[in-house]
């Protein structure tokens, strides 16, 4: 990529409408879901003796195939938790949008996390032959919902039982106080 093509780039970020959460945002999906697959790799081999050979896109459900030092092949669905409300009340200037911001508590974020993971899993019954495991990654940049909150509002949760979706995360956006972003097993 030139100097030229890089500015476009920057250009096409700084014109996005969204800014409510909008740590992962990006103008290209696929590029997106590869750099979110990478941020979750990266967070994984913190504690691991794994690390990441190739990640890339595949045809949905999964974002993105990822294939470990281990020769492993990863199917990783990606999703965002997000509060869509909020989202347009912040790009119409409505002032809604505060009250939206600080409307997160447990049950909402229980109950939007597991209806994710029962419509996740049921999409990805096809392919879960194709995969040694099936990862659900919930990404988020919820203001409100950073990791020290949710590891709190999640604790000793059980999780809806999955057929397909072996394991679920959420990846968090960079948090100051942790000077990075945080991963969460669900399970």
């Amino acid at each position: 990529m030139d100097m030229e093509e890089f500015r476009e780039e920057i250009d096409k970020l700084r014109n996005l409408k969204r800014k409510h959460a909008s740590f992962f945002d990006w103008h290209d999906k696929e590029a997106q879901e590869k750099g979110i697959g990478m941020d979750f790799f990266q967070k994984l081999e913190e504690s691991s003796d794994e690390y990441l050979l190739n990640i890339e896109s595949v045809e949905d459900p999964p974002d993105v195939k990822i294939t470990t030092s281990k020769g492993r092949e990863l199917g990783v669905e990606i999703t965002e938790l997000v509060d869509q409300a909020a989202i347009e009340y912040e790009i119409k200037g409505d002032p809604r949008y505060c009250e939206r911001i600080v409307s997160w508590n447990k049950e909402n974020t229980i109950e939007l996390l597991e209806a994710i993971i029962v419509r996740k899993d049921g999409k990805c019954e096809k392919v879960k032959d194709r995969y040694e495991s099936l990862v659900l990654l919930i990404f988020t940049d919820e203001p409100r919902l950073e990791s020290d909150t949710l590891k709190e509002y999640l604790h000793e949760h059980t999780w809806p039982e999955t057929m397909y979706i072996d394991e679920a995360y959420i990846l968090t956006g960079y948090e100051p106080g942790h000077g990075t972003k945080c991963l969460i097993r669900l399970f």
